[in-house]
């Protein structure tokens, strides 16, 4: 399991390719686990810089699931952020007030989902997500469908 060390932690790490430009996927956290409580007090932004640093990696993309937007977007208010929420989402509303206040949010409202997007709305979120990613890596984006 590849690991690397930052702030004298380890962290797993894994990376998928080689070409184009770096993406970084940050995770989201158990629902109803006392963890989350700390790490909302922690802010675990200083880590994520740390094991970026560790890697080498000074220009990435973020992507994020649930708590892992918040640590995204903690990292990231200065940059471009896209940012996916289920309609009927019980956060709905910290989507729209990212819309109105971070500059340079793009904000995609998914119709017929609630907080989980990820495993049903994948194919729409890589619609938007491929040619958003490619647009701001000065790429061409891949086809959707061809992704696996």
């Amino acid at each position: 399991m590849p690991e690397v060390t930052a702030r004298g932690i380890r962290f797993h790490t894994q990376t998928c390719g080689t070409d184009g430009p770096v993406v970084v996927f940050v995770h989201g956290l158990a629902i109803g686990n006392l963890s989350s409580f700390y790490y909302t007090l922690a802010w675990p932004v200083a880590d994520l810089f740390a094991v970026l640093d560790a890697l080498g990696h000074h220009r990435v993309h973020l992507v994020a699931n649930s708590f892992g937007g918040a640590v995204a977007l903690n990292a990231a208010l200065a940059c471009p952020v896209l940012a996916f929420y289920g309609r009927h989402s019980d956060v709905a509303d910290a989507g729209r007030l990212l819309g109105d206040h971070v500059p340079d949010c793009a904000l995609h409202t998914l119709t017929g989902f609630a907080h989980f997007l990820l495993p049903d709305g994948t194919a729409e979120i890589l619609e938007v997500l491929l040619p958003w990613l490619a647009h701001h890596a000065g790429t061409r984006a891949p086809v959707a469908g061809a992704v696996r």
